[in-house]
């Protein structure tokens, strides 16, 4: 919360906008903790694997925008607040080995199952994050930004 005087000696109350967190994600949830953001999480109803393109990247790109606009879309489904200013947070992360991803493993065996395809190789891990600065109930402004690490793993015997 900000409080200044205009030039009519009014008292102005500026309020933090509310930040929406659109992902069920523990380490993005403990990154805004660790930065000091209040926030909410907004747990979308995406069936993400319906979401694809040909070019991998162009795929994890459409799945962070189409979950933070789930959000913007759907302003009562969400109780996003139309009153004052709110920032929607999403983020997709991915490994992409050629044109094949790799996204959250279902279970300990798929995860298994994934390490052992990525050994030996190098991958390159995308995130892509979307915000979006919403103002009484209005789109103000959206950013994408995307992040690329190239990541090699070594071959593991199983001793």
């Amino acid at each position: 919360m900000k409080l200044s005087f205009s030039s009519k000696n009014q008292l102005d109350v500026v309020l933090a906008p509310d930040v929406i967190l659109a992902s069920q994600s523990i380490g993005r949830k403990s990154l805004l903790e660790k930065l000091g953001i209040r926030f909410r999480v907004a747990v979308t109803r995406l069936d993400e694997d319906k979401i694809t393109d040909p070019n991998p990247l162009k795929t994890i790109q459409k799945r962070a925008i189409a979950k933070a606009m789930e959000v913007v879309d759907n302003p009562r489904v969400y109780m996003v607040p139309e009153d004052r200013e709110v920032i929607v947070i999403a983020a997709d992360s991915m490994a992409v080995v050629g044109k094949k991803i790799y996204g959250k493993a279902l279970d300990k065996p798929d995860a298994m199952r994934i390490l052992k395809e990525l050994m030996g190789k190098s991958h390159v891990f995308t995130t892509v994050v979307h915000i979006v600065h919403m103002d009484k109930g209005k789109v103000k402004k959206s950013w994408t930004k995307t992040s690329e690490t190239k990541v090699t793993l070594r071959k593991i015997t199983n001793t």
